[in-house]
């Protein structure tokens, strides 16, 4: 398998996300979604973990339909269409051409990495400035406004301080 080559932004958001899945996984276990971060208490949400890629495609599919993902395809001038498959690798997600692969086993069916791959299609590849906006954007709507903010702020601080 080809190495994925990362540069410092690319590395910093997974670190950031790597942070955020330990954080949700941990509300997860202990049943408290409260986080305390910049001096507050921020209420996470509980993030969906899927148990096939059919529930994924299904997420995906109830997503589209939403009105905040219809003006997001008007501005992109198309309707998106998103096929769900498995990927070639154990170890990676992917968007490619309109479709979303992922990894067909436990760690990689959770929200959040089927947010950063739907966040591609209407972002571009790589992880630059527009691909970003729509990434926070889209888990603020799908997920939490809060923690779209604490993941921006938090990738903000990394990658300020590299």
């Amino acid at each position: 398998m080809k190495p994925v080559r990362l540069n410092n932004n690319e590395r910093a958001l997974l670190e950031v996300e790597e942070r955020f899945y330990n954080i949700l996984d941990a509300g997860a276990e202990a049943g408290v979604y409260a986080y305390h971060a910049l001096g507050s208490t921020f209420v996470l949400p509980e993030e969906r973990r899927f148990t096939n890629l059919e529930q994924i495609q299904r997420y995906v599919d109830d997503a589209l339909e939403t009105p905040f993902f219809g003006i997001m395809s008007r501005e992109l001038g198309r309707i998106p269409t998103i096929k769900v498959k498995a990927s070639a690798y154990d170890n990676r997600a992917s968007h490619h051409n309109g479709t979303i692969s992922i990894p067909d086993n436990v760690e990689w069916r959770r929200e959040l990495v089927v947010l950063h791959e739907l966040s591609h299609h209407f972002g571009g590849q790589g992880h630059g400035k527009r691909y970003l906006e729509s990434y926070f954007k889209i888990i603020s709507e799908m997920m939490n406004p809060q923690l779209s903010l604490l993941m921006s702020a938090e990738l903000d601080k990394k990658m300020r301080s590299e």
